[in-house]
C-alpha cells in the first residue's frame, strides 16, 4: 500500500506563487449553427470534454451528448434516444468509478462508457410514481448530484427534488414538495456537508419579485431557516453552497435609479442565514451606454478552489430598435469585489452564457446558447484566459512532504502537536471540482481516478495548498 503523508506547517513565510504560460494555441471558439443548443459540460480526467443537449437538426428535436477533444475538436456525438422528441440530455458527468452518468430532460438516469459507445438505462427518477416529469436543473456535489424536476402526481404540480450517488449508483433521497407558492419561480438545490439543503424559489405580486432561500434538515422535513429578500425586485437564478457552507446565490436586481435597468447581483449568507454579502455588477462589466432597457443576469455561480467566485451569465438590451445581448463571465471575490471579466458575441447578436469550466492552467470555457427571434440558432463554447501568466498554486504556509510520491491507497496527513486542523480536509480536481470533503487526516484514495489532485485545509486559521498524485 503506496501512502502520501502530508506534514502541514503553519508558517510566516508563503509559497511563491508557480506561473505557467496558457498557450495561444490552447484557445479556440466552436460555433455550431445547426440549431444545436447545449446546456452543460464537464472536462474528463483524460482531457476529453462533454457536452450535454440537444439538436434541432436530427429530423426531429433530440437529445445530443457530444465528445470533445482537449483542444475542442468534435470526436464524437451520440444521440442516446433518437425516437425521443423534444428531450435533450442536462447533464453528463465522468463519475469516479471511470464511466459516464448521464441526466435526460425526461426523468431517465443513463450509464455508458467514456467513449460514449454503450449506453444503458439505469433508472427513471420518477419510478411509475408521477403521470409526468420535466427535469430542468442538474447540480454537483461531491460525488452526489441533485437534480430538480417538474412533476406531477395524483394531478397535482411540484417540485421533484431528487439525489443521487453517482459512485454507488443508487438513489440516495427523493423529495416531492407541493408547498411554494409560485413552483415556476424555483431557483433550484445544493446540499450542505452534512446532508442538509439550500432550496431557492422566488415570489411575484404585482409585478415584483421576492426571492426566498431556505435551509432545510438533512431529511428535507424540518426548515431551519429562511432569508426573504424583498422590496427590492430581486430575481434570483442560481444557489450555490460553498465548501464552508457559506450560501451564495446569483441573479438580477431593479436598478433603484433607473426603472429600465436591471443590475446582475450576487448574495451570501453564512451557513446559518446572516448575511454576508449583498453586491451588484453593473459597470464592470462592459459600457453599455449606447444600449437602452439593460439587464444584466447572472445564471450560474460556482467556487474556486481559492475561494474566489465564477458567474455566468449575460448582458442584453435594446440597440438601434432591436433586442441584443452578449455573453458574460466574471470572477469575483467571496466579498463581491470584481476580479475580471469578459463578454462574447458569437453567431448572432443573442447570446447566453449558460455553463463553464475553471481549466487548470487559468483558462475558462463558456458554453452558450444564441437565438434569433426567440428561436434557437446554434451554440457556442469557447475557450478564454483572463490574463497570459496565472497561478496554478494556490500561495499558502509551506508544506513538508514525506514520501513515496504518487500515491495509490490512502492519503495520511500529520498535524504537528502544537497545530489545529480548522477545518475539513478537501482534496480537489484540476477542473475544479471537490472529490474529497473529510475531517479525517487518513484518508482513502482508492477511488480517485489517476491524476494530479489539490490537497487544502485550514490550519491555525491560514488556508493551505499542496499538489498531489494519484497512480
Amino acid at each position: 500500500m503506496n501512502k502520501f503523508i502530508i506534514s502541514l506547517v503553519a508558517v510566516a513565510i508563503a509559497l511563491a506563487p508557480i506561473s505557467v504560460l496558457l498557450s495561444q494555441e490552447g484557445l479556440f471558439t466552436n460555433i455550431y449553427e445547426n440549431r444545436e443548443e447545449f446546456v452543460h459540460m464537464d472536462r474528463m480526467s483524460n482531457g476529453n470534454i462533454l457536452v450535454s443537449g440537444k439538436s434541432h437538426a436530427l429530423g426531429n428535436k433530440s437529445d445530443l451528448v457530444l465528445l470533445l477533444g482537449p483542444g475542442g475538436q468534435e470526436l464524437k456525438r451520440k444521440v442516446l434516444c433518437p425516437s425521443c422528441a423534444a428531450d435533450l440530455v442536462y447533464y453528463s458527468r465522468e463519475t469516479l468509478v471511470g464511466d459516464i452518468i448521464h441526466v435526460r430532460a425526461n426523468g431517465d438516469v443513463l450509464a455508458s462508457d467514456l467513449d460514449l459507445e454503450n449506453t444503458e438505462l439505469l433508472y427513471n427518477i420518477a419510478e411509475d410514481r408521477f403521470e409526468s416529469i420535466q427535469t430542468y436543473q442538474v447540480l454537483e456535489h461531491q460525488n452526489f448530484i441533485i437534480v430538480v424536476s417538474y412533476a406531477v402526481e395524483n394531478s397535482v404540480r411540484g417540485l421533484l427534488h431528487t439525489v443521487i450517488d453517482t459512485r454507488q449508483k443508487v438513489i440516495w433521497s427523493q423529495k416531492f414538495n407541493v408547498e411554494f407558492p409560485d413552483i415556476a419561480g424555483s431557483i433550484g438545490i445544493d446540499l450542505f456537508d452534512d446532508g442538509g439543503v439550500v432550496d431557492g424559489f422566488n415570489s411575484f405580486e404585482d409585478g415584483i419579485s421576492t426571492a426566498h432561500l431556505i435551509r432545510l434538515g438533512n431529511d428535507r422535513s424540518e426548515q431551519v431557516w429562511e432569508v426573504i429578500l424583498a422590496d427590492e425586485d430581486i430575481i434570483l437564478e442560481d444557489v450555490m453552497v460553498t465548501h464552508s457552507d457559506d450560501v451564495y446565490a446569483v441573479g438580477t436586481v431593479l436598478d433603484p435609479n433607473d426603472a429600465n435597468h436591471r443590475q446582475g447581483i450576487l448574495v451570501g449568507f453564512d451557513g446559518e442565514g446572516n448575511q454576508l454579502v449583498k453586491a451588484t455588477f453593473d459597470s464592470e462589466l462592459k459600457d453599455d451606454s449606447n444600449y437602452t432597457n439593460v439587464t444584466k443576469t447572472l445564471l450560474e455561480v460556482t467556487e474556486k478552489p481559492d475561494g474566489n467566485l465564477l458567474i455566468s451569465g449575460y448582458v442584453g438590451g435594446r440597440l438601434e430598435g432591436e433586442n441584443v445581448s452578449r455573453a458574460i463571465f466574471v470572477e469575483v471575490t467571496r466579498e463581491g469585489k470584481f476580479v475580471n471579466g469578459f463578454s462574447e458575441s458569437v453567431i448572432t447578436n443573442n447570446n447566453l452564457g449558460i455553463s463553464f469550466l475553471a481549466e487548470k492552467n487559468g483558462g475558462y470555457l463558456l458554453l452558450g446558447n444564441a437565438f434569433n427571434n426567440n428561436s434557437n440558432s446554434g451554440a457556442f463554447i469557447t475557450f478564454t484566459n483572463f490574463t497570459s501568466d496565472v497561478d496554478e498554486v494556490i500561495a499558502g504556509p509551506t508544506f513538508l512532504m514525506s514520501f513515496p510520491n504518487p500515491i495509490e491507497d490512502k492519503l495520511v496527513i500529520s498535524i504537528p502537536v502544537d497545530a489545529k486542523l480548522e477545518s475539513n480536509v478537501d482534496i480537489y480536481n484540476l477542473v475544479g471540482n471537490r472529490v474529497v470533503s473529510t475531517p479525517l487526516t487518513e484518508i482513502e484514495t482508492g477511488h480517485l481516478v489517476q491524476g494530479t489532485y489539490l490537497v487544502t485545509a485550514v490550519i491555525n486559521g491560514v488556508r493551505v495548498t499542496q499538489k498531489m498524485t494519484k497512480l
